[in-house]
């Protein structure tokens, strides 16, 4: 689909914006050019220029509108943008590696998995609104992570918790940046932003543009990476009341993985496992060929609208239209046994994929404060709903008699035929799909989508003279295709034991779409529920701040894929979904940001975490094991330490390191009788730094230059790849 907006959305925005724009016209205050009143920021907006170094001083993420972190009964961690700048974080992959109990799950550099207290999860919002694939680092403000099972708040989610993307606004202040960075692996990115008033308007327009281009070839990763991000956004000061802005964002994204062989081969059990004689042993990474690619397109187009009736009433809408083309061609190579011992790999396959999906939310919040009795209500009534169409293609080419030998003393071998001495050429051209002669067409239209209406409801409380801090909230889903209604809820409180120290307790539910079986009959939602304890501080004048939490989840109804067999022939007959077990993940983890002077900035987030397979009639074997993809121990820190006078005035210097402990990447197997045992290493990962700003005429000049893992260079990851080791990158930012 190639407009803005799909038809339905058109005939949505017309009708909300009518109503709205009708309310602000007949607002009885208008802004004019001589109004001098100052510009107050939305209720549904965080102002993250009151962050103070590594410090955030309120969250949006808990309740959909602005609340101080210290007084929400959720456990929520900030990344500021200020650590998002020490570190050079280009993608939430770098964002993610300082977070308390959260790490890359899978990455395939188009598509993001994360792991959050145990649970997978691709759901990742944008300003709230649900978003997928890669998200660029150039037009953040700030990373909320935000912990525990909270579909109250934001709908179909796993139950270890969600990221929420805070983006850069149109500013009413002139500024601008650019930042140019080098490095080694062909390293080079480029970052435009710049934002203020359009003065030749009047006062009633800001606009904001950022631009970003990052390129790299990886001899580690064996990969090539080009991305193009651009975004503008206009908003527009309808009235002192009313505002509007527009949004148009892309990511253009252009991946030809790992360059050469092995790929995947088979175990002695039939199990495809990924394969590299990498530091001595087999690791959890993929391998593809020279000519693969993935082309991501990513569009976004938002349209948000604010009106105040009054200081205790607002009103915002927002429609979000994404649209997403993904081009893919891959090979689909497979190892072969042959008298029980591995042989060599042999093609299957090419595999040419045309994906494209349209993607339409629309969002409504209405927030009241009120007071009864003694106490403060900030209630917010919001209804979600969102359509999601998709059309999948894909073309797959069978080559069986491409077999490429096997040799433990070259693993890499690049040669073919019976002999093993002729070149090896698979593959077509960029931009071609197999020819017919080789490919056999399987082409499929999802034409019905997804979508989900939902009606929601949260009140934070505030009573006993601002010491105790409550929150409640309720939320109805209607998912459709398939048709299925369910209800999760939230509860919580922080009392303040004195003032800056207070204890909170909190307890949520969520669920997540599990689609339909073979029967094209409705699976029941995966429902997840969890409670939480801790502390949460700001004392010693605002230096120490942060929150330590305990926490206990469940997660049931989780489909399995079952392979079923033919009990006659023995033959496999194909595979059934199946909506098993009870999983089970609790621990403790906290974040803390500790500054002894202004120019000292510390940061540390540390998680323990136990997993269970509590019960599972699939694979009964496996209960009690521990679920795969989550470290059991995970500490990070990051210090900053800033000279203010004498000879080295204007130079910052630091450093951080994250562990990881060994992360079980086996993960579900249908066979009982595989072991666990794919483990990825435990990891020392170092960040080094230093800044140097000089002050020129009117330009902001910062030198920068980071080191990153510099000793575990045989560290892993992600699934898909490799740890780079020693990551050199150099550069300036200009501010103006």
């Amino acid at each position: 689909m190639n407009d803005v907006l799909s038809c339905f959305a058109r005939r949505i925005f017309l009708f909300g914006t009518a109503a709205v724009l009708s309310l602000a016209i007949i607002a009885p205050a208008q802004l004019t050019a001589q109004d001098e009143e100052v510009y107050t920021l939305s209720e549904y907006e965080v102002d993250t220029s009151k962050d103070v170094g590594y410090k955030a001083i309120d969250v949006i993420s808990g309740s959909r509108t602005a609340v101080a972190l210290t007084d929400i009964a959720i456990p929520i961690q900030a990344i500021t943008e200020d650590l998002l700048q020490d570190t050079l974080s280009a993608d939430l992959d770098d964002i993610v590696e300082y977070a308390a109990n959260v790490r890359v799950e899978y990455a395939e550099r188009d598509q993001g998995w994360y792991n959050i207290r145990g649970f997978p999860t691709d759901q990742i919002y944008r300003n709230g609104i649900t978003i997928s694939g890669y998200h660029e680092a150039a037009n953040l403000a700030r990373v909320e992570i935000i912990k525990g099972p909270r579909s109250v708040t934001y709908g179909s989610m796993t139950p270890g918790g969600s990221i929420n993307l805070i983006t850069k606004q149109p500013q009413w202040t002139r500024s601008g940046s650019f930042t140019g960075l080098i490095g080694n692996y062909s390293y080079r990115r480029a970052v435009l932003d710049v934002t203020g008033p359009l003065d030749a308007v009047g006062d009633r327009l800001a606009y904001r543009f950022t631009g970003a281009f990052t390129y790299s070839h990886s001899d580690e990763l064996f990969e090539q990476l080009e991305i193009v991000f651009t975004y503008g956004a206009i908003q527009w000061r309808l009235t002192d009341k009313a505002t509007i802005q527009f949004e148009w964002e892309r990511h253009d994204r252009d991946w030809t993985p790992s360059q050469g062989l092995p790929f995947w081969v088979s175990d002695e059990f039939g199990n495809q496992s990924p394969w590299r004689n990498y530091s001595g042993g087999r690791t959890q990474t993929a391998w593809r060929g020279p000519d693969d690619w993935f082309d991501n397109t990513h569009d976004f187009n938002v349209i948000k609208f604010d009106y105040s009736f009054n200081e205790n009433i607002n009103y915002r809408y927002v429609v979000m239209n994404r649209q997403r083309e993904r081009d893919v061609f891959l090979r689909q190579p497979r190892g072969l046994i042959r008298g029980g011992e591995f042989d060599g790999f042999q093609e299957i396959g090419t595999r040419f994929t045309i994906e494209e999906e349209d993607h339409t939310h629309h969002r409504h919040d209405l927030q009241f404060k009120t007071t009864i009795g003694n106490m403060d209500h900030n209630i917010v009534i919001g209804f979600d709903s969102r359509r999601r169409t998709s059309k999948f293609v894909s073309q797959f080419g069978y080559l069986t008699d491409n077999v490429v030998p096997y040799d433990p003393n070259n693993p890499f071998l690049n040669d073919a035929g019976p002999d093993g001495d002729e070149e090896r050429v698979i593959g077509s051209p960029k931009g071609d799909a197999p020819s017919k002669s080789q490919t056999l067409d399987r082409l499929h239209n999802v034409g019905g989508g997804f979508g989900f209406d939902a009606w929601f409801i949260t009140d934070q409380i505030t009573a006993l003279d601002g010491r105790l801090h409550m929150v409640w909230g309720a939320r109805t889903d209607k998912i459709q295709n398939p048709e299925v209604q369910d209800e999760t809820f939230q509860a919580g409180a922080v009392y303040d034991i004195w003032p800056g120290f207070g204890v909170f307790f909190s307890w949520s539910e969520s669920l997540a779409d599990n689609g339909t079986g073979q029967d094209a009959n409705a699976l029941d939602p995966q429902i997840g529920s969890g409670i939480e304890f801790g502390v949460k501080f700001d004392i010693l004048d605002g230096r120490l701040s942060g929150s330590m939490s305990y926490f206990d989840i469940d997660r049931s109804n989780i489909p399995r894929q079952v392979t079923i067999f033919d009990p006659i022939t023995g033959n496999r007959a194909g595979e059934r979904t199946f909506l098993s077990g009870i999983e089970n993940a609790s621990g403790f983890d906290g974040d803390i940001v500790y500054s002894p002077w202004d120019n000292w900035q510390n940061f540390f987030s540390f998680s323990f975490l136990e997993t269970e397979l509590v019960s599972d009639e699939t694979n009964p074997a496996r209960e009690g094991g521990q679920l795969g993809g989550a470290p059991g121990t995970q500490l990070s820190f990051m210090s900053r330490y800033s000279f203010n006078e004498g000879p080295l005035s204007g130079f910052a210097v630091g450093m951080g390191m994250t562990y990881m402990a060994q992360v079980d990447r086996s993960g579900f197997t249908n066979l009982p009788d595989v072991p666990r045992g794919r483990y990825s290493d435990e990891m020392y990962v170092t960040t080094l730094f230093v800044r140097h700003n000089i002050d020129y005429k009117d330009y902001d000049l910062t030198l920068m230059f980071n080191v990153h893992n510099l000793f575990d260079i045989d560290a892993v990851e992600r699934n898909q790849a490799f740890l780079e080791a020693r990551t050199f990158k150099g550069g300036i930012r200009i501010g103006f």
